[in-house]
């Protein structure tokens, strides 16, 4: 190192020289970096704020199948509702047995029937049609209709019903209120075959019978009547 008029002078021997370059790259280098990394998170932050910044649109995908998921619901909520609607719109059929009070004829014995009285002769009526909505009273209402007779004539307290098939379904009761529950309970769970048969015996005519001894009581104390 020297002076000259003031101004110092170093004298750098080459590896010296190559040491102090070599330097200076790796600093630019490394300012090169940071510069880079600053570029690189600013415009992260403004491709985020941008986002941020627009409304959310729904995927194409999601919207078809969201779409699709709304059609299915919609489907089924109509097939269950067009179920009910075909049990309430859809007739019950009934056919009414109406089993003979007067005694059987006793067939002459075989080596089948081996004297046994034959089953009571069945008068049947119908077929005659209600819904499961109707109440207790209006289907007993379609029974005394189709027989013909008066409602109150009805023997309800002997009353029983059973499917036509199989043919050996059991007979229940139909004889109250809960009786006409149970048979529209199980209707309902039934898909098919809405076919019953309701038993019972002749309508009851004893307020006919004293009406009619009642009108000739009074003939008998009033003659002129007749005239």
């Amino acid at each position: 190192m020297y002076h000259l008029d003031g101004i110092r002078f170093v004298n750098l021997d080459a590896t010296a020289l190559q040491e102090r370059n070599k330097k200076a790259e790796t600093n630019r280098k490394r300012r090169e970096r940071e510069q880079r990394k600053r570029d690189e998170t600013k415009a992260a932050r403004l491709g985020k704020e941008a986002q941020a910044s627009k409304p959310k649109r729904k995927s194409k995908s999601k919207s078809v199948t969201n779409d699709d998921n709304d059609s299915d619901d919609s489907n089924t909520a109509k097939a269950t509702k067009k179920q009910k609607q075909d049990l309430i719109d859809h007739k019950v059929t009934v056919y009414i047995h109406v089993q003979s009070t007067a005694p059987p004829l006793r067939l002459a014995a075989t080596s089948k029937n081996k004297g046994k009285p034959p089953p009571p002769a069945v008068s049947v009526k119908g077929p005659c049609f209600f819904r499961v909505q109707q109440s207790y009273d209006e289907f007993r209402a379609v029974l005394a209709n189709e027989l013909p007779c008066k409602l109150k004539h009805l023997p309800s307290d002997l009353v029983s019903w059973k499917y036509e098939k199989p043919a050996n379904d059991a007979k229940k009761p139909l004889t109250t209120l809960s009786g006409y529950q149970a048979l529209v309970m199980s209707l309902k769970e039934k898909r098919a075959g809405h076919v019953i048969i309701v038993s019972m015996p002749p309508p009851k005519v004893e307020d006919v019978v004293c009406h009619s001894h009642s009108l000739f009581t009074v003939a008998m104390s009033h003659p002129h009547t007749l005239k």
